[in-house]
């Protein structure tokens, strides 16, 4: 087949030893890493060729150009790789970035930021329920949440019931993509669109589902926003 350049176009996309998202992590790839893709597999996954290593990535966050991003967008995507920068030096340095950023600024680097949560959060669709689990090879719910915000440097409480106190409260109404919704015994990641990802259950493991399903709707509890 044809060798295809192809960029990344999330701020981290993980690049596994074979084509499922249960394989090992060999790298980490960057914003608008270029790639060459020499095969699709299912579909879903693109065989690549990566500083001499040969891997797969979803297929979903490769792009034919480079992502066009602002100066504070780079910034805030260099904060998102790097996930052992805690929350106090993300504060810092968005406040020399922008001393008194205006509320238009603020509400839209939230989202942004709330987009990259989200899109990290998918490359773990299909991972399996484990009781306890905090890591790909299994999560349970607290476990998923809790490991798709240490990625951006953020700590939660380890339990559903605890990361209730976690962030601020947000209405029902206000929600938007990476706010933590909060269940009865369950806490998932919203996504938008009336959709949330969650590590569901041992027979489903880790799935997209709606927020409009009865038992979600009698079990709501609050949505807390971290960002």
């Amino acid at each position: 087949e044809t060798n295809l350049t192809k960029y990344v176009s999330v701020s981290t996309l993980n690049l596994r030893k074979e084509a499922n998202n249960k394989s090992e992590v060999i790298d980490q790839l960057d914003l608008n890493t270029k790639v060459t893709v020499t095969a699709i597999v299912d579909n879903k996954w693109a065989k690549i060729n990566y500083n001499g290593k040969t891997g797969y990535v979803s297929n979903n966050y490769l792009s034919d150009n480079k992502t066009v991003v602002t100066s504070r967008s780079e910034n805030i995507n260099r904060e998102n790789a790097n996930s052992s920068e805690t929350q106090n030096n993300k504060t810092e340095s968005t406040e020399k970035e922008t001393p008194e950023p205006s509320k238009t600024t603020s509400e839209g680097s939230s989202s942004s930021t709330g987009s990259a949560v989200v899109a990290y959060a998918k490359q773990f669709l299909g991972c399996k329920y484990v009781y306890g689990g905090m890591s790909p090879s299994g999560f349970d719910c607290s476990g998923f949440t809790s490991y798709v915000y240490k990625h951006f440097g953020y700590s939660l409480n380890r339990t559903s019931s605890g990361q209730r106190s976690n962030g601020v409260a947000v209405s029902k109404s206000n929600l938007q993509a990476g706010d933590i919704l909060c269940f009865n015994g369950h806490v998932g990641l919203y996504i938008g669109g009336g959709s949330f990802i969650h590590a569901a259950n041992p027979s489903k493991g880790v799935i997209i589902s709606s927020l409009s399903e009865s038992y979600y709707t009698k079990n709501y509890i609050t949505a807390r926003r971290i960002l």
